[in-house]
């Protein structure tokens, strides 16, 4: 256990209660959705290897926020998915809508089926806290609005609000140019984990007990899956294995990533994953080492995140995976110098 000397009697006094109560907190869970051993969650015919992901920033009174907009097919119909991040000093909130797209003329129409919600937060209980959710949207949610698709520049237009093509962005990102561009690198990286991460439902809570001594198998949005395992019990390890993951447009992801905490969600993380992005002109590989991150009540608390990227080192603060630190509104400002 990762107790810290001054809080022992206190902790020792949680997972004692914890101790007495897990076997009703089982006993009174609905485990109807949650999936047997094994099984894969085909929510979805995958996006394919062509799909393209658009992005925009928010500007918010109260904080920040990001939009990614993925499509597959050639701007007439086909899937679509659309998630949306929003940052305040309290908490990051995660929503991603799945549906359909079909586009006449001038005008797009929007279909969503399925909505998954995650928030990252410090929670006084981690088992108290529901985690990522899953519903199904009845009746579906339609959306009309204007459309305007510019090739050349890598944006699309809905109604007001212009997205850039992602894989333009990991150009700018990459040429270096700003002196925290390798910041600006890993919240693109998270952002990618956040949105296959909120489509497994009780993710962050005590829903992923349900998980526990099972391999479940997700697929990712375009290509590739991503199997989850919880195994402990006063100990808990989660493990996320990426084979040839595709989440967002231009980001491939394979290698195993773990959590390992107490009852409380404190512990450390570890594991290595090795990346590819893709750009419009060139291609980056490279490695994300989490072994130098501790967690407490179940988020990153310190530690660097170690990044190898063509074989170059570098490091980034575990603050991006912090509530009120997440903030990508910079990512899109033309001049690098305010990055």
């Amino acid at each position: 256990m990762h107790f810290n000397n001054k809080n022992n009697a206190d902790d020792l006094r949680n997972t004692i209660l914890i101790l007495c109560i897990l076997p009703i907190f089982f006993l009174s869970c609905n485990m109807s959705g949650y999936n047997d051993l094994g099984e894969l969650v085909n929510q979805f015919t995958q996006f394919g290897e062509n799909a393209t992901t658009y992005m925009r920033t928010l500007n918010l009174e109260n904080g920040s926020g990001t939009e990614c907009m993925t499509f597959n097919g050639d701007f007439q119909e086909g899937q679509c998915s659309w998630i949306q991040v929003l940052v305040d000093e309290q908490e990051v909130t995660v929503t991603l809508q799945m549906g359909s797209y079909e586009i006449s003329n001038s005008k797009i129409n929007l279909s969503y089926y399925k909505e998954y919600t995650n928030s990252y937060r410090r929670k006084p209980n981690p088992a108290q806290a529901p985690g990522a959710i899953q519903r199904d949207i009845v009746p579906l949610l339609h959306i009309e609005a204007d459309w305007n698709h510019d090739e050349i520049q890598g944006i699309i237009q809905i109604d007001n609000a212009s997205y850039i093509k992602i894989n333009i962005l990991f150009d700018q990102i990459f040429s270096q140019n700003a002196p925290n561009w390798v910041d600006q690198f890993t919240k693109i990286y998270l952002l990618n984990t956040m949105s296959a991460h909120a489509r497994i439902e009780g993710f962050g809570g005590g829903g992923m007990f349900l998980y526990m001594d099972k391999k479940t198998v997700f697929d990712a949005l375009r290509f590739g899956t991503m199997n989850f395992t919880v195994t402990g019990l006063l100990n808990v390890n989660s493990r996320f294995t990426y084979k040839n993951h595709g989440e967002l447009s231009g980001i491939t992801l394979n290698g195993t990533m773990t959590n390992q905490s107490d009852l409380n969600g404190n512990g450390e993380m570890g594991g290595t994953l090795t990346f590819e992005f893709h750009g419009m002109q060139n291609i980056w590989q490279g490695t994300i080492d989490y072994s130098h991150l501790d967690i407490k009540n179940t988020l990153p608390s310190s530690g660097e995140y170690h990044i190898t990227i063509d074989e170059a080192t570098y490091t980034s603060s575990c603050d991006f995976g912090n509530p009120g630190n997440f903030d990508l509104t910079d990512i899109l400002d033309p001049d690098s110098a305010n990055w």
